[in-house]
């Protein structure tokens, strides 16, 4: 085994576990907006209800893109479950069952507004399919990136559990969160305590070139009709500082959580 290989792959899973951390601090912390500039996306159905502060991707359909413009790249875009018409060559590897639909809670019954807030309007509403869902990021520059997703079922009746992958410059449909128990607005036949879960935060490596992936997959469990689904209702994107910055960022956040106490 190539010495210098291991020497690299190393120095890559503890840049990226680095990251992870310091990110996850960032996000735990509340630091300011200016820290991190999110690109904060809402997947609904229609327009009535449409996060603050978040741009809506209305019912987004098989193939569908969504461009986008932020401080840290002027031109990038979201594509999802793409290119399934265009050839095996357009597909993103190992994507089997392409269908796709927006739905919105208030048509699975009486859970209309239930989410508590701060992301009332956000878990009211996404995507889903009964086997997966894959959100290309194309066009990114190269570099560090961080996402936070959504994951919060129309009705606790069908919401099973998800598994959630990545493709990146470094890894190839790997595994990052699996057995994830969707959120619910309800148990499915009559409304319920709302248990929506915290959105999933992954960190990944654009190339500059090839397209970064989010793979989700519905991975059932014990649910009562036996029809778990894979569901999106919308995400964060953000460019992550140097190592070195997030250091100095993470070290300034305590400063002021030690300020405060």
């Amino acid at each position: 085994v190539n010495k210098n290989y291991l020497f690299e792959r190393s120095k890559e899973m503890m840049k990226r576990d680095f990251l992870a951390v310091l990110v996850g601090c960032v996000v735990m912390c509340g630091m300011a907006s200016a820290t991190i500039d999110w690109d904060q996306v809402d997947i609904c159905k229609g327009t009535s209800y449409v996060q603050a502060g978040f741009t809506a991707w209305n019912s987004p359909s098989n193939g569908a893109t969504l461009s986008r413009s932020m401080s840290w790249d002027s031109s990038f875009n979201y594509k999802i479950n793409g290119d399934y018409n265009s050839g095996p060559s357009a597909t993103p590897a190992g994507a089997t069952n392409p269908w796709l639909a927006a739905r919105d809670i208030g048509d699975g019954g009486s859970y209309a507004n239930e989410y508590p807030a701060p992301y009332t309007n956000l878990n009211h509403d996404g995507v889903f399919s009964g086997y997966e869902i894959w959100l290309q990021i194309q066009n990114l520059d190269a570099g560090d990136y961080a996402i936070k997703t959504y994951h919060n079922s129309y009705t606790g009746y069908d919401a099973g559990s998800i598994e959630l992958r990545v493709t990146d410059a470094t890894r190839n449909d790997a595994l990052l969160y699996d057995d994830v128990v969707l959120g619910t607005s309800g148990d499915g036949t009559s409304e319920g305590s709302p248990s929506p879960i915290d959105p999933l935060l992954i960190t990944f490596t654009a190339n500059g070139t090839d397209d970064v992936i989010i793979h989700i997959i519905e991975d059932v469990v014990a649910v009562p009709s036996g029809f778990g689904i894979a569901m999106l209702n919308g995400m964060e994107l953000a460019a992550v500082p140097e190592p070195a910055t997030m250091t100095l960022l993470g070290l300034g956040s305590l400063a002021l959580l030690r300020r405060k106490k």
